[in-house]
């Protein structure tokens, strides 16, 4: 089966989520041959909701439609959005829910003003915001990546991206690069504070003098938010 399906890892945990019943087997082929030459090509549109969607939902309120036209293919994934209150030290679990919930769906019609994109199945999970996002999924017949090319995944910005996705009816030879390496969650950062010296704590806040921690499926605690 040729199906190519590359997901950042790091937004991917274990979920006992299954994907809507499919009836997209290996695509349409409607983009034709792809053959990639250059270094970073990226084919993903990919845009975060902005409202909770309900399961059996036709319709999904997004932050922008470029890239989305009727007939596109599109993967919703629940990337993010934990509700739980996270304790920077506890060394417990944190109850995913919904996290890495996800499924295909073609585009019926696009809105522009609200933004929005209409499905032709209603939806089988529930996706909440922030933290999910809708990507496009181009359709090919064959698929050639050449010597010292790369397709990549387009980088996480903390709402949307990270996921390189395409189907193909044909055959993929990949002679270069396909990878979502480094396109995930954002690591934490070195801070340098110019008078804030001799931090002895493990854990602190920013505003005291810690670093910056890295990114989790918690969309809020990032940046400033984190310590």
């Amino acid at each position: 089966m040729r199906f190519v399906l590359s997901c950042l890892l790091v937004l991917l945990p274990a979920s006992p989520a299954l994907a809507e019943l499919d009836s997209f087997g290996l695509g349409s082929g409607r983009y034709g041959a792809l053959s990639v030459t250059t270094v970073g090509r990226v084919l993903n549109a990919a845009t975060p909701l902005t409202e909770l969607v309900v399961a059996g939902a036709h319709d999904a309120p997004v932050q922008r439609v470029s890239g989305f036209t009727a007939g596109t293919l599109v993967l919703l994934h629940q990337s993010g959005g934990a509700q739980e209150a996270v304790v920077s030290t506890d060394g417990g679990t944190l109850e995913l829910r919904r996290m890495g919930h996800w499924e295909l769906a073609r585009v019926e019609a696009v809105s522009e003003s609200p933004p929005g994109l209409r499905f032709s199945e209603p939806l089988v999970h529930a996706y909440t915001a922030p933290g999910a996002q809708v990507v496009s999924v181009p359709e090919y017949t064959n698929v050639l990546v050449s010597a010292g090319a790369s397709l990549v995944a387009r980088p996480w910005d903390g709402r949307s991206g990270g996921i390189l996705a395409f189907l193909a009816t044909g055959s993929v030879t990949n002679q270069g690069l396909i990878s979502a390496e480094g396109m995930g969650f954002r690591g934490g950062f070195f801070v340098n504070h110019a008078n804030l010296l001799g931090c002895t704590d493990l854990d602190i806040s920013p505003e005291a003098g810690g670093a910056y921690k890295g990114e989790g499926l918690r969309v809020d605690r990032f940046g400033t938010a984190s310590g």
